[in-house]
């Protein structure tokens, strides 16, 4: 058995070249029919005419297509190629030439339907991979899903058993175990030949968090195995074609602002808030409310917001209007539609007598230890992520030293708790 193993298709979600297929909104879909321009993907209907950076009429745009006629691993982008193996023109099936053409696989020379489409030989395409390259602009920030499709036909000349399989990873080439929709010919020769529809896969991708940001890169890969079990030489197997390739991505998947952390901290004349948030989308701003009871809450003030940041930001109000007691807080954060989202609650104790609740961590920042001093029942450990690291308990925390030299370098939060109920949140630097 000699066996044919190319992969026909990686669509690489990337932010590195100047033309590529953009996702420029958070409700986006985009359908590459090969018969109509697409900015950044090819000029006019696709001819089997190439690949170049600044493509002409029927090329594709090397920037946004790419190949590897010889490994599997990832495609190779900004080629400028007008004939060769990249540009074996149009066709309507039944070629012997191994290469990329232009299939029509309407069955019809009345009509054409263009595809994208190889002929796999012993010679070309053994292993190979053809890319599209895809750029998250969608000014919104992380895509946590995308949906995909494709319709993979087969042209049955050969008798010759072709299988087109689909995968993905963030990493062009470290596609581990992610295939699936696995589509074959019929491996029987039709008489006459003609392009069979072997139907449409379609696959949804989850992402972690991260993984499909403003600037990141994500790729989808079909890989095509095509067998010869006659022991030919220089053999050819049934061509196979990709065509109508969908990508969509909707809002449900975009993150909105994020915000990291808001605490609360009581000073000598004022309280100090501190917030930060990690991507922030149409931030018009904060409201910052505050209440003695934690039921009815005053606008105390308003902090502007950037708007459009895919970076961490840190924000502080101070409260100089003081009382005894507990003090609560609570951030509402507009957008420019009017769009608003309530934050948690923190609070503070300012005390009644000298021996008002407190607690305070030294060093900060540190990198072996910390300790904390203070009048707290309980003081609970979370990482920036809001998960409990440890939990500390006694009667009364007056001053306890905590080996941290095992915690990751960060931001942690310090909650405690007091015994008349109250709570307070501050920073814990770990370097």
């Amino acid at each position: 058995m000699k066996s044919t193993l190319l992969t026909l298709l990686a669509l690489c979600i990337a932010a590195v070249a100047s033309a590529q297929l953009v996702i420029t909104a958070a409700d986006f879909t985009q359908t590459i029919t090969f018969d109509t321009s697409i900015p950044g993907v090819n000029n006019g209907a696709f001819t089997g005419a190439g690949f170049a950076p600044s493509p002409a009429s029927g090329q594709l745009d090397s920037d946004a297509f790419g190949y590897n006629s010889t490994s599997n691993s990832g495609a190779t982008f900004g080629l400028d190629e007008s004939n060769g193996t990249g540009a074996r023109g149009t066709s309507m099936g039944g070629v012997n030439l191994g290469g990329i053409y232009a299939f029509d696989i309407d069955n019809s020379p009345s009509t054409v339907n263009r595809a994208l489409g190889i002929q796999p030989t012993e010679n070309d395409f053994t292993q190979g991979s053809i890319g599209l390259q895809l750029v998250n602009n969608n000014g919104t920030g992380d895509i946590l899903e995308v949906t995909f499709s494709y319709e993979v036909y087969f042209y049955n000349d050969q008798g010759t058993i072709s299988g087109v399989t689909s995968r993905y990873a963030q990493v062009n080439g470290g596609f581990g175990s992610s295939a699936g929709g696995s589509t074959f010919s019929q491996g029987a020769t039709n008489v006459p030949a003609s392009w069979q529809s072997a139907g449409t896969v379609t696959r949804t991708i989850t992402i972690p968090e991260g993984g499909f940001g403003v600037g990141g890169s994500y790729f989808i890969d079909f890989q095509i195995d095509g067998f010869d079990f006659s022991g030919t030489p220089n053999f050819q197997t049934d061509e196979v074609a990709i065509d109508n390739i969908t990508i969509t991505v909707t809002s449900d998947n975009v993150l909105p602002v994020e915000l990291a952390y808001f605490t609360a901290e009581a000073r000598d004349d004022h309280n100090l808030l501190t917030w930060q948030t990690l991507t922030e989308t149409n931030n018009e701003g904060f409201e910052v409310e505050r209440s003695y009871d934690g039921e009815s809450w005053e606008v105390v003030g308003w902090v502007e917001g950037v708007g459009e940041s895919y970076e961490p930001l840190e924000y502080a109000y101070r409260d100089t209007e003081l009382a005894e007691g507990v003090m609560y807080y609570r951030l509402l954060q507009y957008d420019w539609d009017g769009a608003a989202e309530t934050s948690e609650v923190v609070s503070i104790v300012r005390g009644r007598t000298t021996e008002a609740p407190t607690m305070y961590a030294f060093p900060n920042p540190t990198s072996d230890v910390v300790t904390l001093s203070g009048t707290g029942e309980v003081v609970y450990i979370y990482t920036i992520a809001g998960q409990l690291v440890t939990t500390l308990r006694g009667a009364s925390l007056s001053e306890i030293t905590v080996d941290v030299s095992e915690l990751q370098p960060g931001i942690y939060l310090l909650v405690t708790r007091y015994v008349n109920g109250a709570t307070s949140t501050m920073r814990l630097v770990i370097e």
